[in-house]
């Protein structure tokens, strides 16, 4: 149980000299950082996304066609009993969904309540 400036019920917390804790101190002295990496996070998500973003393209545009085209007497795909097209046939929606789920992943999973806190690490 928490109380008071964030104390845990049953622990004794020490302050130094200007009455703080080793939390407040230790927020204090990394606001910086902090700061630097949500930056560089904010960079790499940027980053990550233009590539889930050109994989889902790809997937989407490979979807629509058949590798070695379709058999015009039977109407079927030509490697349809191949090891090779049923692998393909597979990790087609695999790689859709997981690009999707990468490019909105609180839409699809249904967590958009759940949000990042935005001050500080224990508040």
């Amino acid at each position: 149980m928490v109380c008071g400036r964030g104390h845990v019920v049953g622990f004794h917390l020490r302050y130094n000299k200007a009455n703080k804790t080793a939390r407040e101190i230790f927020t204090e002295k990394h606001e910086e950082l902090v700061k630097n990496g949500s930056e560089w996070l904010s960079n790499t998500s940027n980053s990550c996304s233009v590539v889930a973003a050109l994989i889902a393209t790809v997937a989407f545009v490979m979807s629509a066609t058949v590798p070695e085209g379709i058999n015009e007497g039977k109407g079927m795909p030509t490697l349809e009993h191949t090891a090779a097209f049923i692998v393909f046939s597979i990790s087609l929606p695999i790689a859709i969904c997981f690009t999707v789920n990468s490019k909105f992943p609180n839409h699809v999973s249904g967590h958009s309540h759940l949000k990042a806190p935005r001050e500080g690490f224990w508040k």
